[in-house]
This record gives structure tokens, sequence and C-alpha cells, in this order.
């Protein structure tokens, strides 16, 4: 099973282009879905074909064209990130969020946590919430600045987070039951 994290929304701006970077909403073009499988090579799909971008957004149940969204440097296609807003349970999903391997390192991350932040806030949700794996480290690291929070999700969450957290340096974060509240802090000082 996957970290869980939810962030309390709160109204949030969406971010100012910088230097030759830029985004852009999907646009439904052949090119955009050719460009989110390159994009998503990097640990999130393997050499899959159109038919893995039209199963990861159009399977799900709330998924509208205006959830995706891309980042640009100069006029290449170099990350995404998609915000749903699931009506039936009144949350928001951050999904399917990935840069290409020759972008990581120039502050990307914080750049896609505030785009969905922004799109997410637009909707009545209360939370959203976001999976993702231990290895992904400068990710979880970037969702934590960015105000995301580890969720109890599971039997092993608490010792899993606690671990992973021990690991990299973080003290007193607040883990989150199922319903977004604070259950306790994790690595005290």
């Amino acid at each position: 099973m996957q970290l869980k994290m939810y962030w309390k929304v709160e109204p949030s701006d969406f971010p100012e282009p910088f230097g030759t970077v830029s985004y852009r909403k999907y646009n439904g073009t052949r090119k955009d879905r050719l460009d989110w499988l390159e994009i998503c090579k990097n640990g999130l799909v393997g050499d899959d074909d159109e038919s893995r971008f039209n199963d990861s957004f159009y399977g799900k149940p709330y998924f509208k064209d205006d959830d995706l969204y891309f980042v640009f440097d100069g006029d290449k296609a170099v990350a995404t990130v998609c915000g749903i807003y699931d009506e039936e349970s009144g949350m928001g999903n951050v999904h399917m969020v990935s840069v290409l391997s020759s972008a990581r390192g120039k502050g990307l991350g914080g750049y896609l946590n505030d785009i969905v932040k922004a799109h997410l806030c637009k909707d009545p949700c209360r939370l959203a919430y976001l999976t993702t794996d231990e290895w992904r480290v400068p990710a979880i690291r970037s969702y934590l600045k960015a105000g995301f929070l580890p969720v109890d999700c599971d039997d092993d969450m608490e010792e899993r987070w606690t671990k992973w957290l021990t690991e990299h340096g973080y003290k007193n974060i607040p883990l989150l039951d199922e319903q977004g509240n604070v259950k306790k802090l994790l690595c005290c000082e």
C-alpha cells in the first residue's frame, strides 16, 4: 500500500511563470497525450500507448479535461499534474504527478503543488489527498513543504511514516487520521 497524504484545502493562488517556465491546461490534443506519456515514463508508466492516458484519466468518474495541467520549459512539456474533485467523497485527489528526469531539481515540484492547490481550492472540498511511494524522496519533501501531511490509513502506516520522517530528518510532523484530524505528532523532539 502506498503512503497517503492530506492537504487541508485553503485559498491558494496560481503561480506566476518564472524564467522560461510556464503552464497551461490540457488541450485535448494527441500531442498533449504523447507529451504526458513521455513525462510519465519516469516511474509512473512504462512504454505504454495512448490507451494508458485514457485509462489514467477518462477511467476516473469525475475527471474533466480542465483538471490536467502541463508545465513547460520554453516550448517543451516537462512536467504534469492533475487535480480531480470527487463529488461523491467531497475530496480532491492529486493524481499522476511527474517531472521529466532532465527537468528535476529546478523547483518544478513546488510549482506543480502550487498549480494543483490553486486548482482544487476552487472546488468545495475540505481535504485533498495523494498517494506516493517511500522511495520518491524529493516528491514527499515537496509535498510536506506544500502543506500535505501524513495519513494513518493502514495498520503499519504510523511505523512507515515514522521511519521515513526519521531517516530524512523531520521533526514534529502531525499524523492525521482518515477524517483529517491530527492523531499525534511523529518524530517529536
